[in-house]
């Protein structure tokens, strides 16, 4: 986690700008430093710095400030157009939103994770109640009464016979 990625990679940079209405620059011009006066680049300074304290309200104040400068120094010192340098400027400031909007987005799923692990293990943490008991032992049934013996039952050709006298008697 590097807490201030003001820096960007030259293979991460945009190839288009990000003003439309200006077009950037990319070949170098040698004099743009020295059109930039101290007062500017101190407003860089302080704009870079109010935006980084917002985001890292924890970090000292001294802390913040020498990265502020030593990243806005950096820029001035790679940046081949005083419109470079003020899109790179923008560009580690839109780094940083990101990033923290990052770390914030994974700290809420974190908490969330850690919350319902929280919630499961009370859940099962909790007495669990006693397990059904087994019915009391009933009392043994009586015997059923004895049964009359059965007469054995006819072969099958009496009862056909038996159901044809039935059918004609009606």
């Amino acid at each position: 986690f590097r807490p201030f990625p003001l820096e960007v990679p030259l293979s991460h940079r945009p190839t288009r700008p990000l003003l439309p209405s200006a077009p950037l620059k990319m070949e170098p011009e040698p004099d743009w430093r020295l059109q930039i006066k101290p007062e500017a680049r101190k407003k860089v300074c302080e704009h870079v710095l109010r935006k980084l304290s917002e985001h890292y309200p924890r970090t000292s104040a001294e802390d913040l400030k020498n990265k502020t400068l030593t990243f806005e120094k950096q820029v001035f010192q790679r940046a081949v157009s005083r419109q470079d340098y003020l899109q790179r400027i923008a560009e580690g400031l839109s780094n940083v939103e990101v990033q923290v909007q990052n770390h914030i987005e994974a700290a809420k799923k974190a908490h969330a994770a850690a919350a319902a692990a929280a919630a499961a293990a009370s859940s099962s943490s909790q007495p669990r109640p006693p397990p059904p008991q087994a019915p009391p032992p009933q009392q043994p049934r009586p015997a059923p009464p004895p049964q009359q013996p059965r007469a054995p039952s006819p072969p099958p050709e009496y009862a056909a016979a038996a159901q044809a006298k039935m059918e004609a008697e009606k």
